[in-house]
């Protein structure tokens, strides 16, 4: 059984090293940043048992909209509804708030997850985090 759940502040660290190992990056979220966001944000966790299986990390803008950062889910648990159920427990929370998505446009299974959540294309973007990156990513809304 899949639970989902805020992360609590003493849960950081395995939170970062979810983050890191699913996507294959380091240093995605710094731990100052994140327990901003476990403190201010959203930052929901996805349990089977006591093991880590999907995360999504959001924060509410100054234009009174959700945007998520981050949205993951382990490779053995994808295509089982965990990431919409992450999704669905943010928009409970979030209300009626717009939600907001940058999703890479290679990323072909999120676009079409996103869409399949009815989140519409709004913008495409290149580099939209001034990394000096050519990728393009869709600035996806769902109302």
């Amino acid at each position: 059984m899949i639970t989902i759940r805020s992360v609590q502040p003493h849960e950081k660290q395995a939170v970062l090293e979810f983050e890191e190992r699913v996507s294959n990056e380091k240093n995605i979220t710094s731990a100052y940043d994140m327990m901003s966001l476990i403190r201010c944000g959203y930052v929901l966790v996805a349990k089977k048992e006591d093991m880590i299986v999907g995360l999504l990390i959001a924060m509410r803008t100054t234009q009174n909209e959700i945007e998520v950062l981050d949205w993951l889910v382990d490779s053995n648990f994808r295509r089982k509804g965990i990431g919409k159920q992450l999704y669905q427990t943010l928009a409970r929370s979030a209300g009626n708030i717009p939600i907001n998505a940058l999703v890479r446009c290679d990323n072909v299974a999120s676009v079409a997850a996103h869409e399949k959540m009815f989140f519409t294309k709004k913008e495409k973007i290149i580099d939209p985090y001034g990394l000096g990156e050519d990728h393009a990513w869709w600035y996806m809304q769902k109302q």
